[in-house]
């Protein structure tokens, strides 16, 4: 009886750390979601927003090719992809990124830039919610208008002055202009000053894979 009594402290506090663990996520859940779902219809500050309307259907197309080939198919998440990364990178290889368009525009639009598993977890977090709360069109729009295309680049309008000149326009780009853009966001500072021969040849691929590929890489958003 005298371990039962003294065990009985410790338990109760046990099931208040629970209680309180299960409210904080509760809280953070709740705050999270509700911050994401404003962005179903709020736009972040930037300087020309571009609706997606206003994008063509092959800038789309190339930037879902070149980022995020199962946009349409995944929940935020590429599975087949992140095991192809890692079984690259236990035969000695590389470890390729394997974020999809969720996940980075989950970490552009509520995380810092600077690598760590904190914000790895945060950024699955967010990516989760956002594909719970947001159509896929609305997050492709997000993410065309976020991302950095090169330095002091930010969102699509920025980018097509920028790379393509003051008379070029988003809803009238073809494959070429299209698959230009989309190689430059890995890395848009490294190819702010020119494209590598090797990011040409993606270029070229991508440019090629347009038409075959892009009305169903695209499928969802219409």
């Amino acid at each position: 009886m005298a371990s039962l009594a003294a065990a009985m402290p410790s338990g109760r506090i046990g099931r208040t750390a629970a209680l309180a663990a299960g409210g904080l996520v509760l809280v953070l859940a709740i705050a999270s979601s509700a911050w994401v779902a404003t962005y179903r219809w709020r736009d972040p500050a930037v300087e020309t927003w571009v609706p997606l309307t206003e994008v063509s259907a092959t800038l789309q197309a190339a930037v879902v090719l070149a980022e995020d080939q199962h946009f349409c198919l995944h929940h935020g998440f590429d599975f087949g992809r992140i095991e192809a990364s890692l079984a690259t990178a236990r035969a000695g290889g590389p470890l390729v990124g394997a974020s999809t368009l969720s996940q980075q525009l989950a970490r552009t639009l509520f995380l810092w830039p600077e690598r760590s598993w904190v914000r790895k977890g945060l950024e699955a977090w967010f990516t989760v919610w956002m594909e719970a709360l947001l159509p896929k069109a609305r997050i492709l729009e997000l993410y065309l208008n976020v991302v950095d295309w090169g330095p002091r680049t930010r969102g699509l309008a920025a980018a097509v002055r920028r790379h393509l000149g003051p008379d070029a326009s988003p809803g009238r780009l073809g494959a070429r202009a299209s698959a230009h853009l989309a190689v430059l966001l890995p890395s848009p500072a490294r190819f702010a000053e020119g494209l590598p021969p090797a990011v040409e040849v993606r270029r070229d691929h991508i440019e090629q894979a347009i038409p075959a590929f892009g009305p169903s890489a695209i499928a969802c958003l219409r």
